[in-house]
């Protein structure tokens, strides 16, 4: 069985075998997918990975896929909608990733006020969920309620809070955004994982608010398991 992820290393490591995935699509917004590509000469940046996810974000790769859309399942999650949206000369939307400040490009681009950002999704999430009932159907779709986590397992094995509480604004419009796809996607398959939503201080990318505890990602792949396996695809 193949999926396709648009979305973070939330989803994209809870998978044990690389085969499994068809394609990875990250550091993008649906406002930037879904807005005019950008007509520029290849992003080359130290990390192939990096330099393909700014690109793909700058030609608005995935809109283009989905098209011909030939993975099982496609997988969701807005873990990357934390990134800031710039806007260029030309009306086109660009996601504001750490991988994209490295290059040249983010000079003489304005920022969109984070205040407009929501309806701004909500304008490019109808293109969006247009796209994936003609070209993949609902059912196919699995939206990954992935959040920030407040707490994480120190090395030490303790549970601690985070310094900052930047996870109480980041979702609290994550969970605008996730039940504006629910209502919208009504046959979607849903994953939510509240009760294992820890971080872990000894996480491969390091500690952050969104890499989570291994308990999560086993649970990721039981649940994942039942959707897939136990529905049939019309």
């Amino acid at each position: 069985m193949k999926f396709d992820i648009l979305g973070s290393c939330v989803t994209r490591d809870a998978f044990l075998s690389k085969e499994e995935i068809n394609k990875y699509f990250a550091r993008s917004s649906i406002v930037s997918i879904y807005s005019p590509p950008i007509n520029i000469e290849k992003v080359d940046l130290n990390s192939r990975f990096q330099s393909r996810m700014v690109n793909y974000d700058l030609t608005k790769e995935f809109r283009k896929y989905v098209r011909n859309f030939s993975s099982d399942f496609l997988i969701i999650d807005l873990i990357d909608e934390r990134f800031r949206i710039l806007k260029n000369s030309e009306g086109s939307y660009l996601t504001r990733s750490t991988e994209f400040l490295k290059t040249e490009l983010h000079k003489d681009i304005s920022l969109i006020p984070q205040e407009k950002t929501f309806e701004l999704w909500k304008e490019k999430a109808d293109l969006f969920i247009e796209d994936l009932k003609k070209y993949i159907g609902e059912n196919r779709v699995i939206i990954h309620k992935a959040f920030w986590s407040s707490t994480y397992i120190s090395n030490n094995l303790e549970l601690i809070p985070f310094e900052h509480n930047n996870h109480i604004e980041a979702n609290k419009i994550l969970n605008l955004m996730y039940a504006y796809l629910e209502y919208k996607l009504p046959q979607a398959k849903v994953i939510e994982l509240q009760d294992y939503l820890v971080a872990d201080e000894s996480h491969k990318w390091g500690l952050s608010n969104f890499h989570y505890q291994p308990l999560y990602y086993a649970q990721f792949r039981k649940e994942l398991k039942i959707h897939t396996e136990s529905n049939s695809i019309c």
